[in-house]
């Protein structure tokens, strides 16, 4: 998907190039325009992506102990409290969501504003450009793939970031994957029959939560 809009974009260009030359001179502003706009949306995209990944986890964490707690939920009659967690953590899920969706906007405005330069400058050339006879016929093919060109462009920036915040996922189970299993560390296993009775004794035990706290 990426690569196909990345194609779709080089070749609206190419095209009006290939009509007005000059286009390509004008085109070095709004270029930099495009490529200042990109770098500075994709790195907080994926950092928002990243802030809607952890708030999501107190949602679900909540919701499958809600499920398995639900007989206790009933019998000691806390219901409300557990639908007001809910709410809380929904509505955390949510702030982060909103800015997200802000962003996309912010993008989404700068973008047009690109867009519309680079049909202004198509129309300039087309009207103010001199060539064979069939010329009116290119202008207007070049100004026919000018108007197509902004959603483009915000298509090729969003392929661009999705594929960054996507690793987003990766990282976490990376992040996941390198936490230290929690098990039993002694050398001596007791045997696959254990226990014979119902009866245990426990010998010089030792617990902590995890290494560097007190026992």
């Amino acid at each position: 998907m990426y690569l196909r809009t990345a194609a779709a974009a080089i070749s609206t260009i190419l095209v009006i190039t290939i009509v007005t030359p000059l286009f390509l001179v004008g085109m070095i502003p709004v270029i930099f325009m495009y490529w200042k706009t990109q770098n500075y949306y994709i790195p907080t995209s994926r950092q928002l992506k990243r802030i809607n990944s952890k708030m999501n986890s107190p949602i679900y964490d909540h919701f499958e102990e809600t499920l398995d707690g639900v007989s206790s939920i009933r019998a000691f009659n806390v219901q409300s409290r557990f639908v007001k967690t809910n709410m809380s953590r929904v509505n955390r899920q949510l702030q982060g969501y909103y800015l997200s969706i802000a962003s996309n906007r912010w993008l989404a405005t700068r973008l047009e504003c690109v867009g519309t330069g680079i049909v202004t400058l198509a129309a300039a050339f087309a009207v103010y450009g001199k060539g064979p006879e069939n010329f009116a016929g290119l202008g207007g093919l070049s100004i026919t793939y000018a108007l197509s060109v902004t959603q483009t462009l915000n298509w090729m920036v969003r392929m661009t970031s999705e594929r960054e915040t996507n690793i987003v996922s990766v990282e976490r189970v990376s992040e996941y994957s390198s936490v230290q299993s929690e098990g039993i560390r002694s050398t001596k296993m007791p045997p696959q029959s254990w226990p014979q009775s119902g009866a245990i004794e426990l010998r010089g035990l030792q617990l902590r939560y995890r290494p560097g706290l007190p026992l």
